[in-house]
């Protein structure tokens, strides 16, 4: 990429969503976080639950759609910097 584009134009983030918890086990994603994995800016999420099948095709759903137009919340920053400081 560093040859292709000027490097004050890219952005270095992680591309990978995660959680981690006080003692620094990941979250494991279920059905019902479609709405905040859908809202991140992130390109992956790590450790969706192999029973969360509602959510993998919801996902697999959106992946297929044409729309590009997603509304970002940056919720999950929020939410890894509360579990990540609560620890002891």
């Amino acid at each position: 990429m560093r040859h292709h584009v000027p490097t004050q134009e890219i952005e270095t983030r992680n591309v990978t969503f995660l959680i981690l918890l006080v003692y620094g086990f990941p979250v494991s994603f279920y059905n019902n976080y479609y709405d905040l994995l859908h809202s991140q800016q992130c390109l992956f999420a790590r450790k969706i639950s192999p029973d969360a099948t509602g959510l993998k095709s919801r996902l697999t759903a959106l992946h297929l759609s044409p729309k590009s137009d997603f509304p970002v919340s940056q919720e999950g920053l929020y939410l890894h910097n509360f579990a990540t400081q609560q620890g002891r």
